[in-house]
C-alpha cells in the first residue's frame, strides 16, 4: 500500500513485495482468533480459580499441580494475543510504530507458548510413568521434584526466549502475513543451523513423544494383551476396573 508511511525498519522488511491484507482477509483470521482467545482465557481462568480456591483439597492430588501450571501458561499465552496479534489483525494500517513495543508484546507470547508445549509433554510422561514405570513416578512425585519440574520448564522457556532475543532472533507480529514471525531477524547460529531449526525440531519432536506416551498409556489402561492361541488368533482382555480408570 503506497499510502503507508512511517514504517519501522522491520515493518518495511515485512512489507517488501507484499500488499497490506484486505479487511475481509484480516477479519477472516481475526474474528475466529478473538472468539477462540476469549473462550480459552475464560475456560483456563475458571479452571485456575477452581484449583486455587479448592487447593486445600485438590492439592492433595499431585497431578493437579501440573494442571495448575498448564492452565496458567495457557492464560498467559493467550492473553498476550489481546495486545499483540488481535489488535494488529483488526487495524486497517500498520500499528506499533515503535519496534520496542512490537518485540515486547510478541516476546511475552513465546515463553508461555513454549511452556504449554513442554507442560503437555510432561503431563503425558507423568501419566506414562504412573501406569508403566511406578518407580519413576514415585521419583517424580517426591516433594522437591514435583515442585521443581514445572518451575524448571518456566525458567528454561524464559531463558531460551531471552537468549534468542539477545542473539538478535526477535519475534514480531507480521501484519502483512498475519502471523507471528522471526523474519527479518538474525536467527543464524552457524552457516547451516538457525534458532528456528531448533524450535521447529522441538515443536515436532515433543508432540511425537506426547502421542506415543498417551497411546501406550491407554493401551495399558485398557490392559490390551494379545495372546496367541493355538489357532493363532488374537484375544482381547478388558476388565470393568480398567474401564473405571479410563472414566
Amino acid at each position: 500500500m503506497s499510502e503507508i508511511t512511517n514504517l519501522t525498519k522491520w515493518q518495511e522488511c515485512f512489507a517488501a513485495n507484499r500488499t497490506f491484507p484486505l479487511a475481509s482477509n484480516r477479519l477472516f483470521v481475526g474474528i475466529p482468533l478473538l472468539i477462540g482467545n476469549i473462550f480459552a482465557v475464560s475456560a483456563n481462568s475458571t479452571l485456575l480459580f477452581i484449583l486455587i480456591k479448592n487447593w486445600s483439597t485438590l492439592g492433595s492430588n499431585k497431578f493437579n499441580l501440573l494442571i495448575l501450571h498448564l492452565a496458567a501458561a495457557h492464560c498467559f499465552y493467550e492473553s498476550i494475543n489481546f495486545i499483540s496479534s488481535i489488535p494488529s489483525l483488526f487495524a486497517s494500517v500498520p500499528i506499533y510504530s515503535s519496534d520496542f513495543v512490537q518485540t515486547a508484546t510478541a516476546f511475552f507470547n513465546t515463553p508461555p507458548a513454549t511452556t504449554v508445549l513442554w507442560m503437555n509433554t510432561l503431563i503425558a510422561l507423568e501419566r506414562f510413568a504412573y501406569f508403566l514405570l511406578p518407580q519413576l513416578h514415585l521419583f517424580m512425585n517426591r516433594a522437591y521434584i514435583r515442585q521443581a519440574l514445572p518451575l524448571s520448564l518456566w525458567i528454561l522457556a524464559n531463558a531460551m526466549s531471552i537468549a534468542s532475543e539477545i542473539h538478535g532472533c526477535k519475534k514480531r507480529f507480521n501484519q502483512w502475513n498475519m502471523v507471528y514471525t522471526f523474519d527479518c531477524s538474525n536467527c543464524k547460529l552457524t552457516d547451516t543451523l538457525t534458532i528456528l531449526d531448533l524450535m521447529t525440531g522441538m515443536s515436532q519432536f515433543l508432540p511425537i513423544i506426547l502421542v506415543v506416551c498417551y497411546v501406550i498409556t491407554f493401551m495399558q489402561i485398557f490392559n490390551i494383551k494379545f495372546i496367541r492361541t493355538s489357532a493363532n488368533e488374537m484375544t482381547l482382555r478388558n476388565t470393568n476396573a480398567e474401564i473405571k480408570v479410563v472414566s
